[in-house]
């Protein structure tokens, strides 16, 4: 997993943490697991104290797990007749809560400041982004990723730092093309393909020609692939490789995205860089459930609606940055 993408990861994880504590406040299971959390990195502490920091200046309540808060000093009177506040409603709590988090997510990571640095290429949430490389090869970018490009006389090299992009490379025999992401590698020399990057995986599907993929750090060669087969390759280790209708291979270009027998969390994923906000999956189980359709993703909120009804699972749009996506069985 790369740095953007971890940093993105943790501070989900925050998020998450933040809406669990504050509906279940009493649950000591559950605190004591976010316990367990806070202390396994310091980059759990530091994704924690930015959450916290937004959702101070949003208001100030009573802490849901007061022992890692620091109470503010709220100045009001103290004359006869004057009342303690009374403590807010949990769904108005709630919805500052969650626009909170969404706050901090949208502030801190994307697009992060090393992101900006790295990148020649960057498409903002929603945005495809259409390039034409020096060489003549043309890039689409989807939302929310980013591309670095080196080229020299012997080689074109691209990076996919975060997200998707589908390639129509133009041929040169002289000069290989590879994209890199994650610590996969495809090397072509003409062909078209997409690659996406994932948080715990990197996959690579061709539309047309033929492709090389190398796992990038041991340099092995993995496999070749042809039209219509795909490969992804996960940060453990593990491979996974399968044939899909060429027609159907970057279909997000045209604003849908298709799923076949995949789960949850994977189209909820690719559906995140199409919404400009944070859409937070509650529950491992639900996320692996296998969902099968046709999704738009310019109505992120419409496809999620749907994914949910086809999943057993529910949609909550608690604020208009924040949408939760949970079992039915969750209160």
């Amino acid at each position: 997993m790369s740095h953007t993408d971890k940093e993105y990861h943790v501070s989900k994880e925050a998020a998450k943490w933040l809406l669990a504590l504050e509906e279940d406040p009493e649950n000591g299971e559950l605190s004591t697991r976010f316990d367990e959390w806070l202390q396994e990195s310091p980059e759990h502490e530091a994704a924690w104290s930015d959450a916290l920091g937004i959702y101070d200046d949003i208001g100030n309540t009573e802490p849901a797990h007061r022992e890692y808060w620091e109470e503010s000093e709220v100045a009001h009177s103290e004359g006869e007749g004057s009342e303690k506040p009374e403590k807010w409603g949990r769904r108005k709590l709630l919805y500052f809560f969650a626009s909170a988090a969404a706050a901090c997510l949208a502030f801190f990571v994307w697009p992060s400041i090393s992101l900006k640095l790295e990148a020649d290429y960057i498409a903002s949430t929603g945005e495809k982004l259409t390039l034409t490389l020096d060489d003549g090869s043309e890039v689409a970018l989807g939302g929310r990723s980013a591309l670095k490009v080196d080229f020299d006389g012997n080689e074109r090299r691209v990076e996919l730092l975060q997200g998707e992009a589908f390639f129509e490379v133009k041929p040169d025999a002289e000069r290989p093309f590879s994209v890199e992401a994650g610590d996969l590698r495809t090397v072509v020399l003409g062909t078209a393909f997409n690659v996406r990057l994932k948080e715990e995986s990197a996959a690579v599907s061709v539309e047309q020609g033929r492709v090389s993929v190398h796992q990038i750090t041991d340099t092995a060669e993995l496999d070749f692939l042809e039209a219509g087969e795909w490969f992804e390759l996960e940060a453990s280790g593990r491979i996974e490789k399968g044939k899909v209708d060429s027609s159907e291979i970057g279909l997000w270009r045209e604003g849908r995205i298709l799923a076949r027998d995949r789960p949850l969390s994977d189209v909820v994923e690719s559906l995140r860089r199409y919404y400009s906000g944070v859409i937070i999956l509650q529950g491992e189980a639900l996320g692996q459930k296998r969902v099968t359709g046709v999704y738009k993703i310019d109505d992120p909120a419409a496809a999620l609606r749907a994914l949910a009804s086809s999943a057993g699972a529910e949609v909550r749009q608690v604020s208009p940055w924040v949408i939760v996506v949970s079992s039915e069985s969750v209160d």
